[in-house]
């Protein structure tokens, strides 16, 4: 930034901070926005006859604290806050801030800690300067509401009441759905009896009664919010106050099976938009309960917004359950006709790279490509669809192995876990086991060298460059990670198996390798790899027949032989004598794979004829 830039913007700055704070100043690292309620489907209701206030709202009334001039320091401080949390050093921007909120109580400074603090969920700092916002100015209603807020964080429903109340009256709902949010951790009698205290004082508001008849509903009850509705529906006129009666009507009745009668609150909508999202919902509601009835619903829903690109994706998934391919693929691929600004133009784009994959390897590459791209972009919730978004690389890396993509899929990863950090441990895990398969095993260390270096105990990347390091002949290398391992846990099972295991087959300390793989074996009784890995040790240590009965076991618990297991049990019958048995042991693999590398080298070894 230039000086000519930087006497610019302090000059702004202390035209700001000379008004009293009274224009705000957000950077895009704060992201520090006046108090909103949460979305909500009830509007508010106007208010007519507010009678003076009560002894108990007097005293939010009080002024304790006196508004203090500002100081040279004070300017210096804030300016200097500023221009920190535009250059996204909140710790600073908040520190300066919340030392001169306390210093000065000025509304405007106290005010923008507060919407701070709650935007970054500080729940102390947030009661705080909540509460300090309240003595300065007790009159402004979004200091009410962040007070209110902020107690029932703590659960201090009691204290909240009055600020709900003082709220309500000036026709600001925030608090009192912020209590509904709360009503999921409250006894019901506990519930209905803050409900009491606030009806004594609103008796009339049609928001906090269709808000009562909403807990009672999601706490199990139909016929009590039910009886609530249709009372509020005698009284009100108001279309707007009327469609949310209706609608919770409608979702209750539908919830009781009443589905004729729910269909004819959805009729009473005056809102369109309401009315087909209704639809929508009961229609993929249908969908799970019964594929075919919600096929037909959405079908017919399609009919009635044949544009709506929401009923055109429900509708391809219905297909998509159904076995029909066709549609389903013709349905998705009309949806990422939309505009890329939507979650279902994304996910379109992943069920069309999932239909692909066996009949056009291409087209399936570029769909999974576009879901991740979603990813990059923010338009795919990372935690909402993780499992989605690493069955999508995995399905890509599939994909992009048989084209030879390896390099194009890397570049995909590396820009994942560039613009995404949530995502980087995945992408590289994927990536690592991509490079390991494709047999690329010094780049495949590289790069999980590289995750170490990010994540230094994360014992997945630990046991995967081992795994790279044993196939690389790097035995050190190799028994060193797995040591690591149990260093942070001395109860990974696979761990310890594997180093039991490599010491059976690099060393001659047979006794401390079996001792190792008995502990995994305690941990994991049934484990076929761990089975085999003492059958061996026991084999080694010469005794036979217990060599005999652990890879039995080892085999007879897998549904499809495993070659190595195979090559060992045949191996330990040959050098018994029992050289038929041995045949028909290693013959499991062979007569469906005659040139099996494993077993060829058992055979050679063995120079079996």
């Amino acid at each position: 930034m230039s000086s000519y830039n930087l006497s610019i913007l302090i000059i702004a700055l202390c035209g700001f901070i000379m008004n009293g704070c009274t224009s705000q100043i957000t950077n895009k690292s704060i992201s520090a926005q006046p108090y909103q309620t949460p979305h909500t489907k009830l509007a508010p209701v106007p208010i007519k006859n507010i009678q003076t206030l009560s002894e108990q709202r007097k005293i939010l009334r009080e002024r304790k604290y006196e508004v203090r001039p500002f100081t040279e320091d004070t300017l210096y401080d804030l300016i200097i806050a500023e221009l920190a949390g535009l250059r996204g050093k909140t710790a600073i921007f908040q520190e300066k801030y919340i030392t001169q909120a306390r210093l000065t109580h000025d509304p405007e400074i106290v005010a923008r800690v507060a919407r701070v603090a709650l935007y970054y969920n500080n729940s102390s700092l947030l009661l705080e300067m909540a509460k300090l916002w309240m003595e300065v100015e007790p009159d402004r209603i979004e200091a009410s509401s962040i007070y209110a807020k902020a107690l029932l964080k703590y659960g201090r429903i009691d204290e909240a009441i009055p600020y709900i109340i003082f709220s309500l009256e000036r026709d600001d709902t925030g608090p009192l759905l912020d209590l509904l949010v709360s009503a999921r951790k409250i006894e019901r009698a506990e519930l209905l009896g803050f409900y009491k205290k606030i009806e004594a004082q609103v008796p009339n508001n049609f928001v906090l009664k269709i808000t009562k008849a909403r807990i009672l509903y999601e706490q199990g009850l139909s016929t009590e919010p039910l009886e609530i509705i249709d009372r509020l529906l005698l009284v009100t006129a108001n279309k707007r106050f009327m469609d949310t009666a209706f609608e919770l009507k409608a979702e209750i009745l539908f919830m009781q099976g009443k589905e004729k009668e729910a269909y004819t609150a959805i009729n009473q909508l005056s809102d369109t938009s309401l009315k087909r999202d209704l639809e929508l919902e009961f229609a993929e509601e249908a969908l799970e309960k019964s594929p075919e009835n919600g096929h037909q619903k959405l079908t017919a829903l399609l009919k009635q917004y044949p544009n709506d690109k929401n009923i055109t994706y429900s509708l391809a998934c219905a297909a998509r359950l159904l076995g029909l391919q066709e549609e389903s693929i013709k349905l998705f691929t009309r949806v990422i006709q939309a505009p890329a600004n939507k979650w279902h133009y994304y996910h379109a784009h992943y069920e069309l790279g999932v239909l692909y994959k066996k009949d056009n390897s291409v087209a399936s590459s570029t769909h999974l490509t576009k879901f991740i791209e979603g990813a990059n972009t923010g338009f795919i919730d990372g935690k909402e669809n993780a499992y989605r978004l690493i069955d999508a690389i995995s399905a890509l890396k599939e994909v992009m192995a048989t084209q030879g993509g390896v390099a194009k899929l890397r570049l995909i990863l590396h820009d994942l876990r560039t613009k995404r950090p949530t995502f980087a441990p995945i992408t590289y895990f994927i990536e690592a086991e991509m490079l390991r398969e494709q047999k690329l095993l010094d780049e495949g260390y590289d790069l999980l060298s590289t995750a170490l270096l990010e994540y230094p105990e994360n014992q997945d990347f630990l046991y995967m460059r081992s795994t790279v390091s044993g196939l690389q002949k790097n035995i050190l290398q190799s028994e060193k990670d797995l040591r690591s391992i149990l260093a942070i846990n001395p109860n990974h099972a696979e761990a310890l198996n594997a180093l039991g295991y490599s010491m059976t087959l690099n060393s001659d300390r047979y006794s401390e390798a079996r001792e190792l793989i008995l502990r995994s074996l305690k941990l994991n009784p049934k484990s076929p790899e761990a089975l085999d890995s003492l059958g061996w040790v026991c084999y080694r240590l010469g005794d036979h027949a217990e060599a005999i009965k652990h890879l039995t076991r080892a085999l007879s618990s897998l549904l499809i032989p495993e070659p190595e297991i195979v090559a060992h049990l045949g191996e330990v019958l040959w050098i018994t004598g029992q050289k038929k048995e041995a045949r028909l042991v290693w013959g499991q693999i062979l007569q469906n794979d005659p040139s099996n590398a494993i077993i060829q080298e058992t055979l050679e070894r063995l120079e079996v004829e």
